[in-house]
């Protein structure tokens, strides 16, 4: 688990005030209500989030989310300090609009941690002020405009990358080909039935893959649901997921790798909250 403090270099200098527009204003999307970071980076789909409030005069990093462990760019940003008013940061904060940069290699030279951003492999930044604070949203691909804090349409499942999330799996390669012998061996057969049913259309799981074959239990919505045995004998002795038995008592939430974690608490020796990404290390 990644330690709330990590060791800095004492020889680094310390944070420069920006001097210059940073990237464009968008007032559109600058007066909302408060809302967590986590829950920001959900809607956004965010890799990374920082937290920014104001600590003696100056706006200071206060909470970052997202699997940002040995990112350089969140440790100079547990170094920097940025006055109301200048600075990314400190003018979303001061104006109450968000600060987008569209393209982090093209951001001027006086955002001071422009090169940790680009080395790190950020994209797209937003700087969004939320009553008393700014939320940083960081983006490892390009965005065409400013994020969207809506509802997303669709879960992680549908809308990310599964390629890019596969490949940053230690051993993949390995593990793939382990579960395709196991699943050659067994006669494994993949049911291709992967877009929305239709009488989904019009509720709140119209974005989720499923099989039409299932019979539905308990109606439309909640989806509670079985699998025709017919269905499962074509399938031999491994039951694709989409065929599984499903339970619900609401709607199918929307998760997305990035942010979503799993917390372990209650009666534990150790309570902790892991990320997706540190499950599969």
């Amino acid at each position: 688990l990644k330690p709330s403090w990590r060791r800095r270099n004492p020889f680094q200098r310390t944070p420069c005030q920006l001097r210059t527009p940073c990237t464009s204003i968008h007032p559109a999307v600058s007066r909302r209500t408060m809302a967590p970071l986590e829950e920001l980076m959900k809607t956004s789909g965010a890799a990374y989030g920082f937290e920014w409030a104001l600590d003696g005069g100056s706006l200071r990093m206060v909470k970052s989310a997202g699997d940002d462990d040995g990112i350089i760019y969140s440790d100079m940003s547990a170094m920097a300090k940025f006055p109301p008013g200048q600075g990314c940061v400190g003018k979303a904060f001061a104006s109450k609009e968000t600060i987008f940069i569209k393209d982090v290699s093209g951001a001027s030279d006086d955002f001071w941690r422009k090169q940790n951003a680009m080395e790190d492999g950020l994209q797209s930044i937003a700087f969004i002020p939320q009553e008393n604070s700014v939320m940083e949203l960081c983006f490892l691909k390009q965005l065409g405009h400013p994020p969207s804090l809506a509802e997303p349409d669709a879960g992680g499942y549908v809308v990310e990358d599964h390629g890019a999330i596969l490949a940053s799996i230690p051993d993949i390669a390995k593990i793939k080909g382990e579960v395709q012998a196991m699943m050659d061996k067994l006669g494994y057969r993949a049911n291709t039935a992967d877009a929305p049913d239709t009488r989904d259309q019009g509720n709140t799981d119209k974005w989720v893959p499923r099989d039409p074959r299932l019979n539905r239990l308990t109606g439309i919505h909640p989806f509670n649901c079985e699998a025709p045995l017919s269905v499962l004998r074509e399938h031999g002795f491994l039951t694709p997921a989409s065929l599984h038995y499903v339970r619900n008592h609401g709607v199918c939430p929307k998760l997305f790798w990035h942010s979503h974690t799993i917390e372990i608490s209650g009666l534990v020796d150790k309570p902790m909250q892991l990320t997706m990404a540190e499950l599969v290390t």
